[in-house]
C-alpha cells in the first residue's frame, strides 16, 4: 500500500518526537468509545512557557458511521478555536475520500477547506485542498500532494499556492504577492526499516533571505518486536541554526516502554546544544497509562551554567 505524503517517514518522527513529556507539562487525557461509532477524546494540559504557567484543554467528539462510510469530527479548544469536518469515504471506489471542514479561529476568523484524497497500492494523493478565509487579511490557499510507489520505492511531491491578497498592518494596507512552495521526498521501504530523504521549502522572516530550503535524512529500524531505532539529520541552506542530528531508540517489554534520544543542534554556531531526552511509559491498568519524561541539557549536567535547565513532564491517559 502506498502512503500519503505526511505519512512518509512518520515512524521515525514519532519515535523521536512522541513520548517525551517535558517543560513542566502535566497532561491528562480521556478517551471513550461506544459500539455505535461515537467517541470523545478530551485532554487538559498544563505547561510552562517563558516562566509562566499555560493551561489549555481540548474536546474532540467523533462519529464514525461505518455502514454508510461517513465520518463527523469536531474539535473545540480553550485557544478559542473550533473545527468541524464532514467526510465521505469509498465513494465510487475503495480508498477515496471527500472531506469538508470549517474552522473558526479567534485570531484569524472563519475559514473553510475541502479536499479529495485517494489511496491504493501504487499511489496516494490529496488534491483540491482549498482554504478559503473569510478574513481579508489571509490568502486563499490551494494544496496538492501525491506519492507514487513502485515495489519498495516511494517518491512524492507536496505543493501549496497562496493567492495574492491585501493585508492591513498598523492602519496601512499592503499588497502581499502570491507565493508557492514545493517540497519533495523519496523513501525506500525494507523489511522492518525505512530510509527517507526529503527537501522542504518554506518562508522566513528575514528580508535578506525570504525563503529557505531544508534537507533532511531519516532512518527507522524495527530490530524486533521489542527494540526500535531512528535517526534524523537536518541541514538548512541558510545555515542560520546550523546542522542538527537526533538519534533515538525504544525498548518495549510487556506493558512498559522505555525511550531515549540524543540531539545535537547549532554545532557550527559556537553555542551548540546537546540534549538528552528520556521517556518511560507504563500501562498501570487495562484502562490507565502513565508516561513520564525528561529533557536534559548535557552541558548543565557537566557543570556549565549555559543552556536550558532540565525539565520534566507527566502524562496520564484514561481509555
Amino acid at each position: 500500500m502506498s502512503k500519503f505524503y505526511e505519512d512518509v517517514g512518520k515512524d521515525s518522527k514519532d519515535l523521536l518526537d512522541k513520548g517525551f513529556p517535558s517543560n513542566g507539562s502535566l497532561k491528562v487525557s480521556v478517551e471513550t468509545k461506544t459500539p455505535n461509532g461515537i467517541s470523545v477524546n478530551a485532554s487538559a494540559l498544563r505547561t510552562i512557557k517563558n516562566n509562566k504557567d499555560v493551561v489549555s484543554a481540548t474536546v474532540e467528539p467523533k462519529f464514525d458511521w461505518k455502514q454508510h462510510n461517513f465520518e463527523l469530527n469536531s474539535k473545540l479548544s480553550t485557544a478559542n478555536t473550533f473545527e468541524s469536518e464532514l467526510a465521505f469515504k469509498d465513494l465510487g471506489t475503495p480508498g477515496s475520500k471527500i472531506a469538508f471542514k470549517g474552522i473558526h479561529d479567534g485570531d484569524n476568523g472563519l475559514s473553510t477547506t475541502a479536499n479529495v484524497s485517494f489511496k491504493n497500492e501504487n499511489v496516494a494523493l490529496k488534491l483540491g485542498g482549498r482554504t478559503y478565509p473569510f478574513n481579508h487579511n489571509k490568502p486563499i490557499r490551494l494544496t496538492f500532494n501525491t506519492v507514487f510507489r513502485h515495489k519498495n520505492y516511494l517518491a512524492g511531491v507536496d505543493t501549496a499556492y497562496d493567492t495574492q491578497f491585501e493585508k492591513e498592518d498598523e492602519g496601512k494596507v499592503k499588497e502581499v504577492a502570491a507565493a508557492a512552495t514545493v517540497n519533495g521526498t523519496v523513501a525506500y521501504l525494507g523489511e522492518g526499516y525505512e530510509a527517507q530523504v526529503s527537501v522542504k521549502n518554506f518562508p522566513t522572516k528575514d528580508k535578506d533571505f525570504p525563503r529557505d530550503n531544508e534537507i533532511s535524512l531519516g532512518w527507522y529500524q524495527k530490530i524486533s518486536d521489542y527494540v526500535k531505532l531512528a535517526v534524523n539529520f537536518t541541514l538548512q541552506q541558510s545555515n542560520k541554526v546550523g546542522p542538527s542530528a537526533t538519534v533515538g531508540g525504544e525498548y518495549k517489554v510487556d506493558d512498559t516502554t522505555l525511550k531515549g534520544k540524543f540531539a545535537v543542534k547549532n554545532v557550527e554556531k559556537g553555542d551548540a546544544e546537546y540534549k538528552i531526552g528520556l521517556g518511560a511509559s507504563q500501562k498501570i491498568t487495562p484502562h490507565v497509562q502513565a508516561t513520564i519524561g525528561a529533557d536534559l541539557n548535557v552541558l548543565r549536567l557537566l557543570g556549565s551554567s549555559t543552556g536550558a535547565e532540565p525539565s520534566f513532564g507527566l502524562e496520564v491517559k484514561f481509555s
